[in-house]
């Protein structure tokens, strides 16, 4: 028979409770879970987009300019621009919209900025006339407008500029010097730079912005986690997003794999998110995920262990001896008097989760088989018993954790094999339900109760989070705020 629970069965038991946890707190052709980014969600997003985007650009650089232009009747004149310095940008009116089946719109209008730069010219031929100074430009009513589109790369989101149009607006540049005829056709010739070089300098940093700091962000998302070196569970995007009326939505596998590479031998049922439009962020999680949980801890074997009478607290009613079930079972205390005992449990199959409105069942239908310990160490077998177990499972948020909670809902047993004779089994239903309620579901909420870290881009933390529960998905619907 198995390990002792101490090593095998409570491997299992933390791995299980891992998954549970993993579960409630967080992409085939259907997928496992979805994430949903709301309207609202968009919204904060691009809240946060711009005030990084406004750090980037203050007292932003801007490339030196110079040029040779030719001039009627002067000939050839000279100019340079340097230490140009781009500063004092708003960005007052900004908005984001979903584009139905094709991405987002990005606007920010009533752009203001200021800019600082040195000047010079001078005539390339004799007589040589020259100016310079600092010139302040003041730009005003400027507009961008920008569309992104979403791919997966390596099933991970991937941002693409698809378009991105910058108006400038108004230009008012304050200075003085030079002769006024040669100074105000510099300055004509100066505002047409200034145009380019603010298009060109907000363009790169948009796109810079995207391609290298939010796409990282992105590329780092994990796509699997490793659960004690037997399964992997799979949470690249099994599907382009899908962009529909105030939200997105990105199908994500959900799929346990058992290592090295076998895959459940079951699918993902369809299931259809509820949005809420006043939430931010939704994440709804299928019973498969639960399921192929599951069925990989079964295959591995990992759903069976013993108990031996060491790992029974001396407070328990109840110990691994037989003097101590001689009122329970007379026939084996009869056979084998003040013996020691063990009992091993496994599982038939894998455990199955339901999931509904009251919260998530899980039922499962296993095997307890009972030893004695023979004088000489050998250990043989007393008797069999079936057993079917039901559970229920909620969840709740503490800060950035998730834990959870279990509760004993019923159990259902029969005599399955006897090797001590016939006797009456109905005085086991109270030890049964002793056993169940009172040591192992305390014990597994001893490992659900610290919980475990929702995991999250850095900066951003939940607001308000709740969970949900639905016929055939559970759902964590939440507000985020930003704190870096």
């Amino acid at each position: 028979y198995g390990a002792p629970l101490n090593e095998k069965f409570s491997h299992m038991m933390r791995a299980f409770l891992l998954v549970f946890l993993f579960v409630l707190s967080c992409f085939s052709t259907n997928p496992g879970l979805q994430t949903t980014l709301t309207q609202n969600g968009l919204n904060f997003a691009k809240t946060v987009a711009l005030e990084i985007l406004n750090q980037k650009v203050q007292n932003l650089d801007l490339p030196p300019q110079q040029g040779v232009t030719d001039v009627t009747l002067l000939g050839s004149i000279s100019w340079s621009t340097s230490n140009t310095v781009l500063h004092s940008v708003v960005f007052p009116v900004s908005g984001i919209q979903i584009l139905p089946g094709q991405g987002f719109y990005v606007y920010i209008s009533g752009i203001a900025a200021g800019i600082s730069l040195n000047w010079h010219y001078e005539r390339v031929d004799w007589p040589h006339l020259s100016g310079s100074g600092l010139a302040t430009i003041d730009v005003s009513s400027t507009s961008i407008e920008l569309r992104l589109g979403v791919t997966a790369v390596n099933a991970k989101p991937y941002l693409t500029v698809q378009s991105i149009s910058i108006d400038i607006g108004q230009i008012s540049i304050h200075d003085s010097g030079g002769a006024d005829w040669l100074y105000n056709l510099f300055i004509s010739i100066l505002k047409g730079l200034i145009v380019n070089d603010i298009q060109n300098a907000l363009a790169n940093v948009i796109k810079t912005q995207i391609d290298t700091n939010l796409n990282q962000l992105l590329a780092n998302l994990p796509v699997n986690q490793n659960i004690i070196n037997i399964a992997e569970i799979e949470l690249g995007l099994s599907a382009p997003p899908i962009f529909g009326s105030g939200y997105t939505t990105f199908p994500e596998l959900g799929e346990f794999v058992l290592l090295p590479n076998k895959i459940p031998p079951f699918t993902p049922p369809i299931f259809n998110p509820i949005v809420s439009s006043s939430y931010m962020l939704e994440v709804s999680i299928s019973s498969f995920v639960l399921d192929a949980a599951s069925w990989a801890f079964f295959t591995a074997g990992f759903m069976q262990g013993r108990i031996t009478p060491a790992q029974v607290p001396d407070t328990s009613p109840i110990q691994l001896n037989t003097s101590s079930w001689s009122t329970i079972v007379p026939a084996l205390f009869n056979l084998y008097p003040n013996y020691l005992m063990e009992v091993e449990l496994k599982a038939d199959s894998a455990p199955i989760a339901t999931f509904s409105s009251q919260g998530i069942t899980v039922s499962g239908k296993g095997e307890i088989d009972v030893y004695v310990i023979l004088p000489n160490k050998t250990v043989v077998p007393a008797f069999t018993l079936g057993v079917t177990l039901s559970a229920s499972g909620t969840a709740f948020i503490n800060g950035l954790k998730i834990s959870g909670n279990l509760t004993y809902l019923s159990d259902s047993f029969y005599l399955k094999a006897s090797y001590i004779g016939p006797f009456d089994s109905s005085n086991i239903d109270t030890l049964l339900k002793f056993a169940l309620s009172g040591i192992v579901i305390p014990y597994l909420n001893n490992y659900l109760a610290p919980g475990f870290i929702i995991p999250l881009i850095e900066g951003v933390e939940l607001l308000d989070p709740v969970i949900s529960y639905y016929n055939g998905f559970v759902e964590l619907s939440t507000n985020l705020k930003y704190v870096a």
